[in-house]
């Protein structure tokens, strides 16, 4: 940013000149649903796995510069004249996962699921 001029503000904590860079935020991860089933007169297995994806990163803030040639006045409370700020943005959500199996029969029967979530990213 490169400007002048006045700048006056009368209320309580308001500001005069805000400049920002903001990172945005990392998408989420997907989810996952699985169901497995076996049935037999015999023996029956039945076996699920799921995994779930992770959340994406989130992006980085940029260097912000400024340069105001002018009066810049504030006369509230708590008020700030010239702010300039970078704020990464947030990691996403991780995702989630639900996975069932079930195995019926007339003699053995033997089911195993396994489910695996997600973690979620960092900025």
């Amino acid at each position: 940013m490169n400007t002048g001029g006045s700048i006056l503000t009368h209320g309580d904590q308001s500001t005069g000149l805000l400049a920002q860079s903001v990172g945005g935020g990392g998408g989420n991860g997907g989810y996952s649903v699985t169901v497995a089933g076996a049935v037999s007169n015999g023996a029956a297995v039945s076996m699920g796995v799921g995994f779930a994806g992770a959340g994406g990163n989130g992006g980085m803030a940029q260097t912000v510069n400024a340069t105001y040639g002018g009066n810049v006045t504030t006369e509230g409370v708590n008020s700030d004249a010239i702010i300039l700020q970078a704020v990464g943005g947030g990691g996403g959500n991780g995702g989630y996962n639900v996975t069932g199996a079930v195995a019926g029969a007339g003699g053995v029967a033997g089911a195993v699921a396994i489910g695996v979530g997600a973690v979620a990213a960092v900025a």
